[in-house]
């Protein structure tokens, strides 16, 4: 089965002829091979390939019972040779019983991609010296040690799931920055902090011994850096985040879950004015949001869910410009909206799901520019006509779960209720009192495509089928 020895390109699947793939595998002989991939092989060991000059790519997939790869992967009996002089991109992937990494010495100098995913027995340290890597990516390797002086080139630097990070410095060129599910992350001071100027994307997340993140564990970023993204996801200790969030002018989301003990945010500077997307989920002990949301001009999106302890919205209220999404989840004690709803003018979706402590609205209603509106399980006990639907001119979804005892009819024939004809999708569940849709309120839905009535054990009646535009 030897092929030519002009060969550029071999993939070899699903062997299972002996303990090793054929012997002409890694002959220097194929000085032409550049894309090598071994994929779902039944061997004990893995080749000599480290002398194959022309290769630049390489993927090992699923060797169930390689239990090493060492020098001999490198070098084999010439141990004088320069291993891979033309690798550019590895691959080592699905290797479950794979335990000893050790290949000191190989330097792997062009180096670009470097992939070790889904190897959970793995034990060891990265090659250290890689000048030209700018993809790193380790996921589910919990016996690695990653361990870098100097990534000069690294773009992408992705690690879920290993036993050590530590980062001292040289990474002038990283946008991307993703450390999650490690036992210890450790970054330099000073010299690390000076080198993430390009940074754009942070994410840290899955430290449970965390408490705060400060020098040694988050930078301490000055003003001069990119950054756009933060996600800290998992860090049930943390209590507090760094002071200075305020100062990264460039940052445009802010991501914040599973951190059960962080207690506020900084002082009322959770980000500057240039952010979009503010996701707070699963913080239990927070009880206030910043003074000065409202400064946030450039806000799109605000989601806070499973935040039981947070009572209010700050006084200023929240922006008026970009403001497109409110979603609130899960926050029993939250009391009231934000004071200034009428006035959030790009506003056009809105949801509210299990928040019991919310019972009444604004007095000046929804901004009318609304198009979806969902509302589960909240104790307002007032009319609908207090909600203002009917001002809400273009609303295309409107869902009402729970919370509207007294209700006989939807809409409402005694207050003369009216919703939109934009509207699309509507409802509504739970109405323990509801015995029958409104003919008149449903001639006006002339748009309706989407009816669903729940849990109503009184609905008695039904508008003429002639009413109902979706039929």
């Amino acid at each position: 089965m030897k092929p030519h020895e002009s060969l550029e390109k071999l993939t070899i699947i699903g062997y299972g002829g002996g303990f090793q793939v054929p012997s002409w595998v890694g002959d220097p002989l194929f000085r032409n091979l550049v894309c090598l991939k071994l994929e779902n092989c039944n061997c004990t060991t893995l080749p000599q390939l480290g002398l194959l000059s022309s290769l630049k790519d390489l993927v090992i997939k699923g060797f169930p019972s390689v239990r090493a790869v060492d020098r001999e992967f490198c070098w084999g009996s010439m141990s004088s040779s320069n291993p891979f002089p033309a690798l550019e991109t590895l691959r080592f992937e699905d290797m479950e019983e794979w335990k000893e990494w050790n290949i000191c010495g190989c330097k792997f100098r062009l180096l670009r991609e470097l992939s070790i995913v889904n190897c959970p027995e793995v034990f060891g340290e990265l090659p250290s010296d890689l000048p030209s890597l700018q993809t790193l990516e380790i996921r589910e390797c919990y016996g690695l040690v990653v361990s870098f002086q100097n990534l000069p080139s690294i773009s992408h630097f992705q690690i879920q799931g290993c036993r050590k990070v530590e980062l001292r410095g040289g990474f002038s060129a990283a946008n991307l920055l993703m450390v999650s599910k490690v036992e210890s992350f450790l970054f330099g001071s000073e010299e690390l902090e000076q080198g993430l100027r390009k940074l754009k994307a942070l994410t840290v997340g899955n430290h449970s011994n965390y408490e705060s993140f400060t020098v040694g564990d988050l930078p301490v970023f000055d003003n001069n850096t990119s950054l756009e993204s933060i996600e800290i996801n998992s860090a049930p200790r943390l209590k507090s985040l760094p002071e200075n969030l305020h100062m990264l002018t460039n940052l445009r989301r802010i991501f914040i879950y599973h951190c059960e003990g962080l207690e506020a945010l900084p002082d009322g500077r959770v980000a500057h004015h240039s952010s979009e997307k503010i996701i707070l989920e699963s913080c239990g002990k927070l009880k206030a949001l910043p003074d000065n949301m409202h400064n946030l001009t450039s806000l799109q999106e605000l989601i806070i869910m499973n935040c039981p302890n947070v009572v209010s919205f700050p006084q200023g209220g929240l922006p008026t410009t970009h403001l497109k999404k409110i979603i609130l989840e899960s926050c029993g004690k939250l009391e009231a909206l934000p004071d200034n709803m009428h006035n959030l003018t790009s506003l056009e979706v809105l949801a509210m799901q299990y928040c019991p402590g919310i019972m009444s609205f604004p007095e000046e209603g929804f901004p009318t520019n609304l198009k979806s509106l969902s509302i589960y399980e909240v104790e307002i006990c007032t009319s609908l006509l207090n909600w203002g639907l009917h001002r809400l001119t273009s609303l295309e979804k409107l869902t009402i779960a729970g919370g509207c005892p007294g209700v006989v009819s939807f809409p409402q024939d005694e207050i003369d209720m009216k919703l939109s004809n934009s509207l699309t999708s509507l409802t509504i569940e739970g109405f323990q009192d509801l015995k029958y849709l409104s003919s008149k309120g449903f001639q006006s839905l002339t748009s309706l495509e989407y009816l669903v009535i729940k849990k109503c054990p009184k609905l008695a009646s039904f508008p003429k089928m002639a009413c109902l535009p979706l039929f």
